[in-house]
C-alpha cells in the first residue's frame, strides 16, 4: 500500500498536466485601445485571444513583481514571443495581455501561450521596429470619428466636445497642456525598459512633432510614464491659433507619418490651460472582442 501511494504521488503532476487542455491561440493584435494594429514593436502590449489559455482571470499587481521587474509568469501561464519570454500583463480563459521584450528583430515572430506546461501552437505577429498607436478607445469612437483620449493637464479629466457618452463636456483650449499616452514609439533615454517600471523622467530617442488643426502643436515631454510599465506620455501644448471645433490630431515620428490612426480632438476657442500633470488613465480597460 505504500508503495501504490508513492508511485501514484511520483506521477500526479504528469497525470493532471494530462488532463490540463492544451492553449489555443486564435489571435494577437496589439493593445485593442491604442489602435488593435496586427504588428507590435519591441516593448508595446498585445492581446492573445483564444481558449483554454489561462485557469484563472486576473492582472498582475505589485505582489507579482521583483523589485522593478514584471512578472513572466502569471498563475502558471508563461508567453513567448520570438523565442523571448514576454512580461504576462492580465490572464483569463479566453485573453491574455503581454508585453513584448526588447531586442526583437523585425519580421515575423512566432507567439507560444503555455499554462501548466502545455503549449500552444505558435501563432505569427509581424515586429516592426516601431508601431505608434495613441490611446483611443472604441468608446471614445462615436459616429464614425475616432477621437484620441486625451487630458486637461489642470484637471485630470478627458477631453469632450459633448458627444463621448459618460464623459463631461470639457473641449481643449488653445495653449492648454494636454496629455496623450501611446504604446510603440520605440526607446527611450534614461531607463523605461520592456518590463520595468519607468523612473521619473525618460526621453523619447526618436523625434515625435504633432499638429492639431494643421497647426504644430509644442510638446513638453515625451518618455514613458513615472512609475507604470512600457506605457509613453507625451505632454502637449495646444496651438494658440487652433480653431473649434473638431479638429485632425496628426503625428510624424522621425519624420514617418503615422497612417494607422486617424484622430480627432474637439477644441474651444477662449485659451485656458496650464496647470499640472495628471497621472495615467485609470477607466480605460481593453476587453475581448
Amino acid at each position: 500500500m505504500r508503495t501504490s501511494t508513492l508511485l501514484v504521488l511520483t506521477f500526479l503532476p504528469a497525470i493532471l498536466a494530462q488532463n490540463v487542455a492544451s492553449p489555443v491561440v486564435t489571435g494577437v493584435i496589439t493593445a485593442s485601445a491604442y489602435g488593435g494594429f496586427n504588428a507590435a514593436a519591441p516593448g508595446s502590449f498585445v492581446e492573445i485571444y483564444g481558449s483554454n489559455l489561462a485557469g484563472t482571470t486576473r492582472a498582475w499587481t505589485g505582489s507579482d513583481f521583483t523589485g522593478p521587474n514584471a512578472p513572466t509568469s502569471l498563475d502558471g501561464v508563461t508567453v513567448t514571443v520570438g523565442g523571448t519570454a514576454a512580461y504576462v500583463n492580465y490572464i483569463s480563459p479566453g485573453q491574455v495581455n503581454v508585453q513584448i521584450p526588447d531586442g526583437l528583430p523585425n519580421g515575423a515572430a512566432n507567439v507560444v501561450v503555455s499554462y501548466q506546461g502545455q503549449a500552444s501552437a505558435a501563432a505569427k505577429l509581424t515586429i516592426n521596429a516601431l508601431e505608434p498607436g495613441f490611446l483611443a478607445p472604441a468608446s471614445f469612437k462615436v459616429n464614425g470619428r475616432q477621437y484620441v483620449a486625451a487630458i486637461h493637464g489642470a484637471t485630470g479629466g478627458y477631453v469632450n466636445g459633448g458627444n463621448i457618452p459618460g464623459i463631461p463636456t470639457a473641449p481643449a483650449a488653445p495653449g492648454e497642456t494636454l496629455v496623450f499616452y501611446g504604446t510603440g514609439f520605440g526607446p527611450v533615454q534614461g531607463g523605461g525598459a520592456a518590463g520595468t517600471l519607468a523612473p521619473p523622467k525618460t526621453t523619447l530617442t526618436n523625434r515625435l512633432t504633432m499638429t492639431i488643426g494643421n497647426s504644430a502643436a509644442t510638446i513638453a515631454y515625451a518618455g514613458m510614464t513615472p512609475g507604470l510599465v512600457g506605457l509613453y506620455q507625451f505632454n502637449v501644448v495646444a496651438p494658440a491659433n487652433v480653431p473649434s471645433g473638431d479638429q485632425a490630431v496628426q503625428s510624424r515620428l522621425n519624420g514617418t507619418p503615422n497612417t494607422l490612426q486617424t484622430l480627432y480632438l474637439n477644441v474651444a476657442g477662449g485659451g485656458g490651460g496650464g496647470g499640472g500633470v495628471p497621472g495615467p488613465p485609470t477607466n480605460v480597460a481593453a476587453t475581448a472582442g
